[in-house]
């Protein structure tokens, strides 16, 4: 099967809570870093272990799992294996997750967020709250 990355829609979503008048958004190192941690935690891994692992320390890892900063290609890949995965296995976790996020009107965006993009935004803490009320596959 041949993986591919969802685009973001072009047409605007409605809101996704009542009375917002924008839809909520969500950066996709977002959401590869909730893959991260939950394929880690899977496994047992402690974030300084696996970071010890990956020639990293924990703080660095630990932003790259809350989607702040930008993970190297290279360590993301080594990540992906030390984890039982391949990086096309781990993109296709991703995809799938950013999917979800798109048909339930949430807006992923591949570019930062300026400072002006902030209301809306769905954090790390709010992405994990979607999935734990099961209001995303």
């Amino acid at each position: 099967m041949h993986a591919s990355l969802v685009m973001p829609p072009k047409e605007t979503h409605p809101p996704a809570h009542p009375g917002r008048s924008k839809s909520l958004r969500i950066r996709y190192a977002v959401v590869l870093g909730h893959v991260l941690s939950d394929l880690r935690k899977a496994r047992g891994l402690t974030q300084s272990a696996f970071a010890t692992a990956l020639g990293t320390n924990q703080a660095r890892w630990s932003r790259y799992e809350r989607g702040v900063g930008e993970i190297p290609a290279t360590l993301l890949a080594l990540a992906a294996v030390r984890m039982g995965e391949t990086p096309l296995s781990l993109a296709e976790k991703v995809d799938r997750r950013t999917r979800a996020l798109v048909k339930r009107g949430v807006e992923v965006q591949f570019a930062r967020l300026g400072a002006d993009d902030a209301a809306g935004t769905v954090g790390p803490d709010e992405l994990r709250a979607l999935y734990a009320l099961n209001l995303i596959d």
